[in-house]
């Protein structure tokens, strides 16, 4: 029997005894045929599958502890890639937007340093301020407070000063057609502030 292992699995290949040579020569050459494209395969680089596994490895060990330092070499050959996708994923998913710091060392002894800087409440908070667009009304306003507050990522006290924030009273001196994109840039602010 013929095993070639490949990133996908192990691909196995039965040669009886009763086969003549030229059946069998033609099975393994298959099989090399197989092996040699899988090679290339994982030479030219990760596929979006290998991407995903190497940033559900890294969240893993995040999960684990707040820093992780790594080898884009060691990580590569786990992944069956190049090192450049490796950068790509971290510098794609694990970026300061994202709430980490990566710090990075190249070279021969290089490492890659992630540290979690924003636990999931800031970032789904950080992710509703940018989600305001550049108008909202009062009653938006108060509406989107009371779903933060009642999902748990402010509280009710900090619900209702930015509420008060952004009530029409607050901006009463600023001139009626300005006051949605006033409102829209207090609110983004305000909720930025808070996670940080």
């Amino acid at each position: 029997m013929l095993a070639i292992s490949t990133r996908d699995g192990i691909i196995k290949s039965k040669v009886r005894k009763s086969q003549k040579g030229a059946e069998a020569s033609e099975n393994e050459r298959l099989d090399r045929r197989v092996h040699r494209r899988n090679a290339v395969r994982r030479r030219r680089g990760c596929g979006a599958f290998a991407q995903d596994a190497c940033g559900s490895f890294i969240n893993e060990m995040l999960d684990q502890q707040d820093m992780v330092e790594l080898q884009r070499s060691r990580l590569a050959s786990q992944f069956g890639c190049a090192p450049s996708p490796i950068n790509y994923v971290i510098e794609t998913r694990f970026s300061p937007e994202n709430g980490y710091l990566v710090e990075s060392q190249r070279g021969g002894g290089g490492f890659i340093r992630i540290v979690r800087v924003m636990d999931d409440k800031q970032r789904m908070l950080l992710e509703a301020g940018r989600a305001v667009g550049g108008r909202l009304g009062q009653k938006d306003a108060a509406r989107l407070t009371r779903a933060l507050v009642s999902a748990g990522l402010l509280t009710l006290r900090e619900g209702q000063l930015l509420t008060a924030a952004c009530s029409d009273g607050a901006l009463g001196e600023v001139p009626t057609e300005l006051r949605d994109c006033i409102r829209a840039s207090i609110y983004r602010c305000a909720v930025m502030g808070i996670t940080t």
